[in-house]
């Protein structure tokens, strides 16, 4: 993300931080996660990169699920996001962020696991993000582009939103799921509906 993007859409984000969870019935969402990360199947001593982390809701679901081994990186560019977030869920296991992922580096092999759960269009060179995270991630360690409402209902609110995020469209998940295989993953799972999205590669 060029720096001038990355600004606009930090500035974006910081302004929804503060009410950012009155959009949600919180209890529904939380179960929602629980339930998908059940479905992944993430172990206990995982180390997970939740990547647009926002106020913490998914990274909440997953640290109930880590024991004492397991831990998670949680990144986001809005220090908003990151303070509310860090407000809600105070774990020495959780190490914070707040940057473009894709300014970020990690060593080779750091995750077990990465999830994007409702970043992806805001992540603008595809590409080269898979490309990072397949890096970052250990051999059979899998990454999750995840959103529990439909692909349309994603663009809509995207394009009517502000001019800061309304061309980050989420593409069809056969169009992500083609743009990882080209980077290298095996995938998994891809689902596109009414009921939500998904695509899991897995780094051979």
């Amino acid at each position: 993300m060029c720096e001038c993007c990355q600004s606009s859409s930090a500035a974006f984000f910081d302004s929804l931080a503060l009410k950012w969870d009155s959009f949600h019935d919180l209890k529904v969402l939380g179960a929602q996660l629980d339930s998908g990360l059940d479905k992944f199947g993430v172990a206990p001593d995982e180390h997970v990169l939740d990547v647009g982390c926002g106020t913490g809701n998914l990274t909440s679901a997953i640290i109930r699920r880590l024991d004492s081994m397991g831990r998670v990186t949680a990144v986001d560019v809005s220090q908003v996001m990151i303070e509310k977030a860090r407000s809600k869920v105070d774990d020495t296991r959780i190490t914070w962020h707040c940057d473009a992922v894709g300014n970020l580096d990690f060593p080779p092999a750091t995750f077990d696991r990465i999830i994007c759960y409702s970043v992806w269009p805001h992540l603008t060179d595809a590409k080269q993000i898979g490309a990072i995270f397949l890096k970052w991630l250990k051999p059979g360690g899998k990454l999750h582009i995840w959103h529990t409402i439909s692909r349309n209902a994603v663009n809509k609110i995207h394009s009517e939103a502000s001019a800061a995020v309304n061309d980050h469209l989420l593409a069809p998940a056969e169009q992500t799921a083609s743009l990882l295989e080209q980077a290298g993953y095996f995938i998994e799972e891809k689902r596109d509906d009414e009921d939500g999205y998904l695509v899991t590669g897995r780094r051979l």
